[in-house]
């Protein structure tokens, strides 16, 4: 399903393991397809353009 800016302004996303909400922007993210989001605790390989739960916390775009 391909979403538009005039039906979706953000997705949530709650992860069970972290107990983390997620607040995703649809604006920043409309020309992906796929969003990946690390937890904070990911100890892999980290990459510029990989995105943690942090970032997008639910309090953290709230407060905005």
């Amino acid at each position: 399903i391909k979403y538009t800016s005039e039906e979706v302004d953000y997705f949530a996303l709650y992860c069970i393991e972290t107990k983390t909400l997620c607040l995703i922007h649809f604006k920043d993210f409309k020309d992906q397809l796929t969003i990946c989001i690390k937890s904070d605790n990911f100890n892999g390989t980290k990459y510029k353009t990989m995105h943690f739960e942090s970032d997008f916390s639910f309090e953290k775009i709230i407060n905005k």
